[in-house]
């Protein structure tokens, strides 16, 4: 096995050489990786940085989700006020402003079918990534050796179950009743049930991603007390280099006064 230290550093590649004796041989080099030694601290920090990076992506999730559910209640609100200029119609009401209305609220009511559906498989498409993410954190913690049972178990359980619901169950549904809503819209039918059961999805949805979010906050402060931990160690080992020059210093000062330097 190779002595390695930490802070050395490694290049892997694999080269093959095929046995053509006739215009060979051919020589092919795969893909050269390169690994730094590092202290479990270390690694620690490199992954608690990931982290950080992917809850901040999770959280702007989260937001754009509840933007979209907001926006869709917008829309209901808007429905019932055409629903109920039409009632006042048919009652033989007039307004001036009413067919400038209910065309301002049906070309939002479209738009709105459009944006939600897009945003929504943006989001799931962001989403199916984080979880890669997790994937691959999860992978590192355990072949450096490094995870426990805690660690592992608030992973799986706390974070990459629930991110691949929301992927594989949550975002689906959610885009097929948007899908449904949009139709609606194309065959010129009142979307108001589509709508509402896309927020009631929605609304399902943003609690599971809450609670994945609090998860990621939980494992991060972990992570920034094992950060807190490497600064100490590192504080005091610069004390004892700075404590071993002092006296270093102070013995050689002894030495002069003595004529002995």
């Amino acid at each position: 096995p190779l002595d390695l230290k930490v802070g050395q550093k490694i290049s892997l590649t694999v080269q093959a050489e095929d046995a053509d004796n006739l215009s060979g041989p051919h020589q092919v080099h795969g893909e050269t990786y390169h690994f730094e030694i590092v202290t479990d601290e270390e690694l620690l920090s490199i992954l608690y940085s990931k982290e950080l990076n992917l809850r901040k992506r999770f959280e702007q999730i989260y937001l754009e989700v509840t933007q979209t559910r907001d926006d869709l209640a917008q829309r209901i609100t808007q429905l019932k006020q055409a629903q109920t200029i039409k009632e006042k119609q048919k009652q033989g009401q007039a307004d001036s402003r009413w067919p400038e209305t209910l065309t301002e609220i049906q070309n939002a009511v479209a738009v709105s079918a459009d944006r939600s559906l897009y945003g929504t498989r943006k989001n799931a498409t962001e989403t199916a990534s984080i979880v890669e993410s997790f994937y691959d954190i999860r992978e590192e913690l355990v072949n450096n050796g490094v995870a426990t049972a805690q660690i592992l178990g608030r992973i799986d359980d706390k974070i990459l179950k629930p991110l691949t619901v929301i992927h594989e169950q949550d975002f689906p549904e959610v885009d097929q009743r948007l899908g449904l809503y949009r139709l609606a819209i194309e065959k010129n039918s009142d979307p108001m049930s589509e709508i509402q059961s896309s927020i009631e999805l929605l609304d399902a949805m943003l609690v599971r991603m809450k609670s994945v979010l609090n998860e990621m906050q939980d494992l991060l402060e972990f992570h920034e007390a094992i950060e807190m931990l490497k600064n100490l160690i590192e504080r005091e080992k610069e004390l004892t280099e700075e404590t071993k020059k002092f006296r270093k210093n102070k013995l050689l000062d002894r030495l002069k006064g003595l004529g002995l330097e």
